[in-house]
């Protein structure tokens, strides 16, 4: 975050860091610049606010044994690999976790269109469906596979040699 330099004037003003010509001249400013004087109102607050709070809550003791407690926690974190590398890698294999399960909700609801729910009459007559357009191009497969040897066998019997064909030896 940066500070702009008005802000580092205003800072010090509010401090009480400033004195003789420095503090009249910004004192003038608040008086003909409107938007430094909220500047310094708002520091103000801000400074009052901070100092009430300090006020009011006394420093509380810390419970017996915490000290030991951290101390011990902290070496145990050191020692064990612990600390922020062994929360970084277990967040990242959460995510990782998070993000395979969503791809597979959303495949789920991609493959279902409307109600969440795979529906196997869809599927079924798809497959059919196709079944049945495999089966006519077998069947018309077929059928002209027959057709060429009815033509050949024809060719055979009249001795027309067959189109691409080797002249036959003789002729």
């Amino acid at each position: 975050m940066t500070i702009r330099p008005d802000e580092r004037l205003a800072q010090r003003l509010v401090d009480g860091l400033l004195e003789g010509p420095e503090e009249q001249a910004l004192r003038e400013r608040m008086a003909r610049d409107p938007a430094f004087r909220v500047l310094v109102e708002d520091l103000r607050r801000q400074r009052d606010l901070f100092a009430r709070a300090s006020r009011a809550a006394p420093p509380a003791a810390a419970p017996a044994g915490f000290s030991s407690r951290v101390a011990m926690a902290a070496r145990a974190g050191l020692a064990g690999g612990g600390g922020w590398d062994a929360l970084a890698t277990r967040l990242s294999w959460a995510a990782a976790a998070l993000l395979l399960l969503s791809l597979t909700v959303l495949a789920g609801f991609r493959l279902s269109r409307e109600t969440g729910t795979l529906r196997a009459d869809d599927l079924g007559r798809r497959y059919e469906e196709l079944l049945r357009k495999a089966r006519s191009r077998e069947g018309a497969r077929k059928a002209l596979v027959e057709r060429l040897r009815e033509g050949e066998s024809l060719r055979r019997e009249r001795g027309t040699p067959s189109p691409g064909g080797a002249p036959e030896a003789g002729k």
